[in-house]
Parts: structure tokens; C-alpha cells; sequence
């Protein structure tokens, strides 16, 4: 028979040892949830980022809409307040934008304006159309033309109006988007009324990007940082419900409304307009009490 004050240090010593598992247990289990709930908080940072920046990218190609078009720069804003102003069509007030949708939820603070003749464009619109055509090549890889993989893909054939307005301005050679920058004859265009001085604040603004330097979690377009992924109309956003403006386009070039195809502006008739992702019919809840209105039809 073992002495009483053995079995109380046997008890003891069983004790403690239980009393340290618990402990690294629940350090563990802290330290894990820690980066669990960061995660969830920037996927839904991000989230609503992408639902945000939509939304502003829809306000500016209506803003460039009701003031002739994309196809004159200096239609474009200038500053993101231009996009909260009231506008009239056909005897009716309207807002495009809601105040809220100008801060980057992110960082907190404003969007940061994508301007003309950004070099950054550039750049973008070279990984934007070697994704576009990689996406068509693996969809006709995988079933034909009747895929719905494939219909997709063609749906985004080509580049966007506004993206390729903005990426010739910023000097990329059109007929040869792959080449390096030492191999373009492309230059800078300018436009009257504004400078192209990469400083200036008085360039139209054609999109927006985040200021934060992090990775991304959603794959958009195979851009890695936040601070690199430009938001432009035009531009879907992979796995959001994008909204694809009604009308015609600029120039006969579909998808961002404008003049009617072959016009270079509206002629006096009231512009074709555009809804964006927040229509009165919409049932997100972030459209919910104090949604854009959709804009009057044309008659």
C-alpha cells in the first residue's frame, strides 16, 4: 500500500498536468480563431467593396451618358462628387449615386480616382484581355458552342469601350496589346480641356482602385493586390450578379450607353439610361431604404 502523501502528489502532479493541457488547448484554439475571424472580415470587406465600386462605375458611365457620352473625355467627371449632383431627365430629379458608395469599406476613406491617361490602365487592360481570352479558350475547350461556359465567354469578348478609350489614352498600341512598352509607338493622347499631367486632378476620372496594399481574396482577373485592381465600367466582376446596362453604345460598340449607334452625341433627345446595381426591383439588402432610382425610360 502506497503512503497517502505519494498518491496526493501523484493526484497533484495529474492535476497539473491537466490544468496545462487545458490551457495550451485554449491558446491553440485562440491563436487559430484569431486569423479565422480576420479572414471573415475582409472577405466581407471585400465584398461589399466590389458591390460599392460597381456601383460608382455604373454612376460614371451615366454621368458621361447625361452629358453626350463616353466618347468625348470630357464628358467624364472630374472629381467623385460630380457623380452625387441631381440631374433632370425629362422633367424628372434623380441622384445616380448614393453618398456612401464613394468610400472604400477597405480602408475607410474615399475611393482613389482612376484618371486619364493613367499608365496604370495600361497594364490592366493588357491582364484584363489575356484573362478574357483565356477564359474563351478553356470554355471552347470544354464542350462547343453550346456550352453556357462558352456564351459567357463571348458575352465579354473584347475590351470594354470605356477601358479602351482610357487604355489608348494611356498609350497602348491597339493593334498590338501584348507588346512591351519599349516596342509601342503608342503616346499619351490628349484631349482639349483638361492636362494629362499625371499630377493634375482636372483629368477625367474613368474608375476607381483601392489604397490598400493586401492581397485579394476573390480572383479578379488574376490581380494579386487591392491597389492594383481597377474598377471601370464595362469591367465585370467575377462571381458578382452584374447588373449589364440597358441601351445602346457608343459608336455602335454595345455595352456602355451612349449616342445611338453612329452618333457622337444624343441629338437633342434625352440620353439612353443606364441601370445600375441598385434598381428599384433589386432585392440586395444593401439597395434597401434609400436605393438609386431608376432613372425615367426614354419615351
Amino acid at each position: 500500500m502506497k503512503p497517502a502523501k505519494s498518491v496526493n502528489e501523484s493526484g497533484y502532479a495529474l492535476l497539473s498536468l491537466l490544468v496545462a493541457i487545458t490551457i495550451g488547448l485554449v491558446l491553440l484554439a485562440s491563436m487559430t480563431a484569431k486569423p479565422s475571424a480576420q479572414f471573415v472580415g475582409q472577405r466581407e470587406n471585400e465584398e461589399e467593396a466590389f458591390f460599392r465600386a460597381q456601383q460608382v462605375t455604373y454612376a460614371i458611365q451615366t454621368y458621361a451618358t447625361l452629358k453626350g457620352g463616353i466618347n468625348n473625355p470630357q464628358n467624364l467627371p472630374t472629381k467623385l462628387e460630380d457623380l452625387l449632383d441631381k440631374f433632370n431627365v425629362q422633367g424628372k430629379e434623380f441622384h445616380i449615386l448614393r453618398k456612401s458608395a464613394l468610400i472604400d469599406p477597405l480602408t475607410g476613406e474615399e475611393w482613389k480616382p482612376v484618371r486619364w491617361g493613367d499608365p496604370k490602365i495600361k497594364e490592366f487592360a493588357r491582364t484584363y484581355t489575356r484573362v478574357i481570352a483565356e477564359q474563351q479558350a478553356q470554355a471552347l475547350a470544354s464542350g462547343g458552342a453550346g456550352n453556357p461556359a462558352v456564351a459567357g465567354a463571348q458575352q465579354q469578348q473584347g475590351m470594354p469601350p470605356l477601358l479602351m478609350l482610357a487604355a489608348q489614352a494611356a498609350g497602348l498600341n491597339m493593334t498590338n496589346i501584348n507588346a512591351s512598352d519599349d516596342e509601342e509607338d503608342g503616346k499619351p493622347v490628349t484631349a482639349s480641356g483638361f492636362s494629362l499631367d499625371m499630377d493634375s486632378d482636372s483629368r477625367p476620372i474613368v474608375g476607381v482602385i483601392s489604397g490598400l496594399k493586401k492581397p485579394m481574396i476573390r480572383n479578379y482577373y488574376t490581380i494579386e493586390t487591392y491597389d492594383k485592381a481597377i474598377f471601370i465600367a464595362g469591367v465585370a466582376v467575377p462571381g458578382l450578379n452584374n447588373v449589364m446596362p440597358l441601351g445602346g453604345g457608343m459608336g455602335g460598340i454595345g455595352g456602355i450607353p451612349g449616342a445611338a449607334p453612329g452618333d457622337n452625341d444624343t441629338g437633342g433627345r434625352a440620353p439612353t439610361m443606364t441601370r445600375g446595381p441598385c434598381q428599384r426591383d433589386n432585392s440586395d439588402p444593401r439597395c434597401g431604404g434609400g436605393a438609386v432610382p431608376t432613372p425615367p425610360p426614354n419615351q
